[in-house]
């Protein structure tokens, strides 16, 4: 770490973040990469900037930090490629280590591993692991191609379930995590997901986990997760499309953001919907809007960052920057109609979704092939009060009350 003076009139100073003493090799890591992860505690109080850092060298996929608790996750086996599909390599296992941050303090206090991996897309790992009271809870998937797998509707006894979930505590020794619940198990050998179905959202609140798999039809799970020894799935609600990611806006209230779908599971405009989960047994799909044809895309296509979502008064604001297809498929190609902010809001009272009149950053000339003139990943908004300031993917910044 190199320090500057203020002003910059001094000599700069460098130094080590540690010393190689500092650092934890995973011995059972069986990646062909070799990473180095770096945890440093900072106290930004402090004059010189006093720190403390840990090491841990291992292939590291995933992390994900609670209050006191810092958990880094890596499975065993790169990604290979198989026919021109990347796919993982058989059945996976996938290593967790927990550190607990404490002020300057960093300690190590064990690992344990999981059946299956995190997925594909790194925006959405870290909403696979959570911890609650003490205990870790890992939804992990089972297949190795996603969506490119084979549907079977039977799902047979043979075959896996598409999404486990393994509930992890630390040992008496704190040498260890230890599995003490995982669904499906014996009791409960109910798939989660049909076979060949992909896992899209998972998220956890409190003692409930939600998860939504995908391949023709949108199955939100609700996992009743009271007693970490015993999960269990206490309600299923089927639609069209599919949720890439599930926000809470209101006591028993979800927000899903994916894509709509047909009933033969072909993708569509992009989907936001309001489920009502207050009763697990019996999950409703409140309201929906699909914005565009098949095509379109959000923010969250993207990046996890590509939302906007501000509490007001018993009301959730939400900004998603979108691209909008509304033309038909042609050989392959879509032709962008326009590119903006879509706004809706939640009211947790009435248990309603509102749409409010999208602010367009640009319109596409007819018969555009592609999405090249600003790339809807960079996005993004912000609301503060009763204004909101969008930054267009062309670095325009367009101003506007709620």
């Amino acid at each position: 770490m190199t320090v500057t003076s203020l002003g910059a009139t001094a000599s700069s100073l460098t130094e080590p973040l540690m010393a190689d003493t500092d650092c934890y090799l995973q011995t059972q890591n069986a990646s062909a990469a070799v990473q180095m992860t770096t945890i440093t505690a900072f106290n930004l109080a402090s004059a010189n900037l006093e720190r403390s850092s840990r090491c841990f060298l291992g292939g590291t996929e995933a992390f994900y930090m609670s209050a006191k608790n810092l958990y880094l996750a890596t499975s065993r086996y790169e990604t290979v490629g198989k026919g021109g599909i990347v796919a993982y390599p058989g059945q996976v296992t996938t290593d967790v280590h927990k550190f607990a941050i404490n002020g300057m303090s960093i300690n190590y206090r064990g690992s344990g591993e999981v059946t299956g991996h995190l997925g594909w897309d790194s925006n959405k790992t870290s909403y696979r692991l959570s911890e609650h009271q003490g205990d870790l809870r890992v939804l992990t998937y089972t297949n190795q191609f996603g969506w490119f797998g084979e549907l079977d509707t039977a799902n047979a006894a043979s075959k896996p379930s598409p999404a486990i979930l393994t509930v992890l505590r630390e040992d008496g020794a704190g040498a260890k995590l230890q599995t003490i619940g995982t669904l499906p198990n014996s009791k409960r050998p109910a798939p989660i997901g049909l076979s060949g179905e992909q896992v899209y959202a998972v998220r956890f609140l409190g003692d409930r986990g939600y998860v939504v798999t995908f391949r023709r039809t949108d199955p939100l799970y609700i996992l009743d997760l009271a007693d970490p020894t015993d999960p269990k799935a206490t309600g299923e609600l089927k639609t069209n499309g599919y949720s890439d990611y599930l926000f809470p806006v209101g006591d028993g209230l979800l927000l899903g953001v994916g894509k709509d779908a047909t009933a033969e599971g072909r993708v569509q405009g992009v989907k936001v919907s309001l489920f009502d989960v207050a009763n697990a047994s019996a999950p409703k799909e409140l309201a929906t809007r699909v914005i565009g044809k098949a095509g379109s895309a959000s923010g969250l296509d993207f990046t996890r960052h590509g939302i906007n979502l501000m509490s007001v008064a018993g009301m959730t604001r939400i900004a998603l920057p979108v691209t909008v297809n509304e033309t038909a498929d042609t050989a392959g190609w879509f032709h962008p109609s326009y590119q903006g902010l879509a706004r809706f809001e939640v009211s947790a009272a009435s248990k309603t979704l509102t749409e409010r009149p999208l602010l367009v950053g640009q319109t596409y000339p007819t018969g555009l092939d592609g999405y090249t003139q600003g790339w809807l990943g960079h996005e993004r908004s912000v609301q503060i009060d009763s204004h909101l300031y969008y930054l267009t993917g062309q670095g325009k910044l367009i101003s506007s009350t709620w």
